[in-house]
């Protein structure tokens, strides 16, 4: 299941978290500050490439070096399950 465009705007609204194991590279743009259509579409390929197509641990993503991940980490807006 992805999420459409409205609703991760209606999740990111509310202050709840969002699994990035759930977003297109359209997604990932909107609830990633300061990540571009071409680094949302190398997080989709690095998922892709992982066991069941799934990220397991955010510490995955750390490989994609142009996000700052700890930031991101440390708002608790994103998780994997």
């Amino acid at each position: 299941m992805y999420f459409d465009s409205d609703l991760i705007s209606i999740i990111l609204s509310l202050g709840a978290s969002i699994n990035l194991n759930n977003l297109t590279p359209e997604g990932l743009t909107q609830c990633l500050p300061g990540v571009g259509l071409k680094t949302a579409k190398e997080i989709v390929e690095l998922r892709q490439s992982l066991p069941g197509e799934r990220f397991s641990k955010l510490e995955q993503l750390e490989s994609i070096k142009r996000v700052d991940w700890q930031e991101v980490f440390a708002t608790g807006s994103v998780y994997v399950e």
